[in-house]
């Protein structure tokens, strides 16, 4: 029997040992955060290595302020209420200790302000704070998520996002007061009162829904032909802008024309072959011409795109004037409400 506890055990030490992060550096840095190892002598590195371990947390100043910080926290003097709970006996007569979690420790640290007010481990803090967050294990998520299967059954799958969190919050709530039983939820005055609200907070959000939705809608009509007119002129400038391009295409297609009628004419003038003068002065006069019509097509072109930016131009204008307009108008209604009542 002993021999098959001992198999097992073993078993059990040999799964750990081989899924457990135990080389894990930065899980091994962590223990620089416990109360008893404030005045490590190597507890200026440890840090600095946590804070380049997080990616995009600090800055590269910030982690060169961080030493310091450590430094000011490595002699600070520490109230060991942060970190003793208390003491007591047990039944052997021996006096035991039992410590608050590390959160309770660091939130108090982190609470030291400066003379002037300000915290005194800013820093330090953003770190800290960061590495207190990230979850021991997938328990918590995983009852969040049976959690989850609870509220939404087939016969609620038609719930809104505001629904689900109100059933959650509930669902959290009994767990929290009643350690999960409702008989055990203490009711308070105030908890009557929200419930006795509940369907008038209800009626509101409903026709604050229902603003909104109107509000919403007269901002589409109102700013639609806006909208569809920025549209065309940006769908004009593109067509033009694709003109403006080929026409570059062929403004350099005429330049090798001229290039090569000189450099025709050129090699005539040079061997006193005078057969190609003809044929280079065509290819220039060619050139010419297409890059004299190609240039006035092209400056017209740019004409008409600053014509249509300037009616973008115009068009923005008129859209934001109208927004501003829907803008204050709820905010004069809300006014006159005021004063009628």
């Amino acid at each position: 029997f002993f021999r098959d506890v001992r198999n097992i055990f073993q078993s059990i030490a040999s799964y750990l040992k081989l899924n457990l992060p135990l080389n894990n550096l930065f899980l091994r840095d962590l223990k620089i955060l416990g109360p008893s190892y404030r005045s490590d002598t190597q507890g200026i590195d440890t840090i600095i290595r946590i804070g380049r371990f997080i990616p995009g947390l600090l800055s590269s100043n910030e982690i060169d302020l961080l030493s310091d910080e450590w430094l000011m926290y490595s002699i600070e003097t520490i109230d060991d209420s942060w970190i003793i709970k208390r003491k007591y006996n047990g039944l052997d007569g021996q006096e035991y200790i039992e410590h608050h979690e590390v959160d309770f420790y660091w939130n108090k640290v982190l609470s030291i302000v400066q003379i002037n007010g300000y915290p005194k481990y800013p820093i330090l803090s953003k770190l800290v704070k960061n590495i207190l967050i990230i979850s021991h294990g997938n328990a918590d998520v995983e009852r969040g998520f049976s959690a989850n299967t609870n509220v939404l059954t087939k016969d609620r799958t038609l719930l809104s996002e505001k629904s689900i969190n109100g059933l959650r919050a509930i669902y959290d709530g009994v767990e929290f007061l009643g350690a999960g039983s409702v008989h055990k939820v203490q009711v308070s005055t105030d908890m009557i009162r929200a419930v006795q609200k509940s369907a008038a907070s209800y009626k509101e959000e409903l026709l604050k829904m229902k603003a909104l939705t109107a509000s919403q809608q007269k901002e589409s009509e109102l700013l639609q032909p806006a909208e569809l007119e920025k549209k065309k002129l940006i769908e004009e400038e593109q067509e033009l802008m694709i003109k403006y391009k080929k026409l570059q295409s062929k403004h350099k297609t005429a330049e090798l024309l001229i290039d090569e009628g000189n450099q025709r004419m050129e090699n005539s003038l040079k061997n006193g072959d005078f057969t190609d003068i003809h044929a280079a002065y065509t290819l220039n006069k060619s050139g010419i011409e297409k890059m004299k019509a190609i240039d006035e097509e092209m400056t017209k072109i740019m004409d008409d795109v600053s014509a249509i930016q300037q009616k973008r131009a115009h068009a923005e204008r008129e859209q934001s004037r109208k927004k501003r307009k829907l803008t204050v108008e709820p905010v004069l209604i809300q006014d006159e409400n005021i004063y009628c009542d």
